[in-house]
C-alpha cells in the first residue's frame, strides 16, 4: 500500500469515527415523530392503509431496517442504527466527491462541514426517513462529477443508474428531485449508446426488485394504487 493510500485511508476512519461517535451517544431513546412510530410498526406490519408506513411506501428505508432488527431486537434502533451507517456513508462518500471536484485539502474541509451539520446531524441520531437522501444525494454527486470530469465513461454512468434507483426505493418521491440533474449529465456529456444501455438496464433491474416486493408487500398493484389515490400529497 503506497503511502498515498495509507493517508487517505486514515482520513476515511477518522471521518467515518467522528461521524459515528458524534451521533451513537446522542441517538434518541424514543420514537421521534409520528412517521417514526409509523416506520416502527412496518417493521412487523406492512400496511398503507394503516399508515405503516405512509404512502408512497419507503420500502427499501424499511426492508433495511428489517435487516438491522434482527440484530438489534428492537425497532426504533434498527432505524437509528440505519441512521448512523448512511451518516457514516454520506459523509465519506461526500469527502470524495468534494476531493475530485477540488482537491483533497477541499475535500476534508467540506467533509467536516458536511459532518458538523446541524440538520444532517439531527437526522443522523434519529429515526427518520431523510437521512436516506443525504445518502444518495451524496452518492448521485459523487457520481454525477466523476462523469463530468472523466474523459472515458464507464462505471460512473452504470452506478449513478444504480444509486438513482436505489434513492427511488427508499423514498420515492426522490426521482422528482434528481431527475433534473439526470437530464443535464445526460445532455452534457452524451455518454455512448452501449454506456446509456448498461445503465438504463441496470436501473431498471434494480427498480423491478424494489417495486415488486413494495407491491407483495401492499396486496397488489390495485391495492397500492387505491391507497396512493387516497393519500392527498399524491393526488
Amino acid at each position: 500500500m503506497t503511502r498515498e493510500k495509507k493517508i487517505l485511508g486514515g482520513i476515511g476512519i477518522t471521518l467515518a469515527g467522528a461521524t459515528f461517535l458524534t451521533r451513537f451517544p446522542l441517538r434518541s431513546h424514543t420514537l421521534f415523530e409520528f412517521d417514526s412510530i409509523n416506520f416502527a410498526v412496518a417493521l412487523k406490519r406492512f400496511d398503507l392503509g394503516q399508515v405503516t408506513p405512509q404512502v408512497p411506501g419507503y420500502i427499501l428505508h424499511v426492508l433495511l431496517a428489517r435487516f438491522l432488527f434482527l440484530f438489534t431486537k428492537d425497532q426504533n434502533l434498527a432505524y437509528i442504527w440505519l441512521s448512523i451507517i448512511l451518516s457514516i456513508g454520506s459523509v465519506l462518500i461526500f469527502w470524495r466527491a468534494a476531493a475530485a471536484l477540488r482537491g483533497e485539502r477541499v475535500g476534508i474541509v467540506a467533509a467536516l462541514l458536511w459532518l458538523t451539520t446541524p440538520l444532517f446531524w439531527l437526522h443522523g441520531a434519529i429515526n427518520a426517513i431523510y437521512i436516506e437522501e443525504a445518502f444518495y444525494t451524496s452518492a448521485i454527486l459523487y457520481c454525477g462529477i466523476k462523469w463530468i470530469r472523466n474523459e472515458k465513461l464507464t462505471w460512473e454512468v452504470i452506478l449513478y443508474g444504480v444509486s438513482l434507483s436505489l434513492a427511488t426505493g427508499a423514498r420515492q418521491t426522490s426521482i422528482l428531485f434528481f431527475l433534473p440533474a439526470t437530464i443535464v449529465l445526460i445532455l452534457r456529456r452524451r455518454p455512448s449508446k452501449s454506456i446509456m444501455i448498461w445503465s438504463i438496464v441496470a436501473f431498471v433491474l434494480v427498480t423491478s426488485a424494489w417495486v415488486f416486493e413494495l407491491l407483495r408487500e401492499s396486496g397488489g398493484l390495485s391495492n397500492y394504487l387505491y391507497w396512493a389515490k387516497a393519500e392527498s400529497n399524491f393526488k
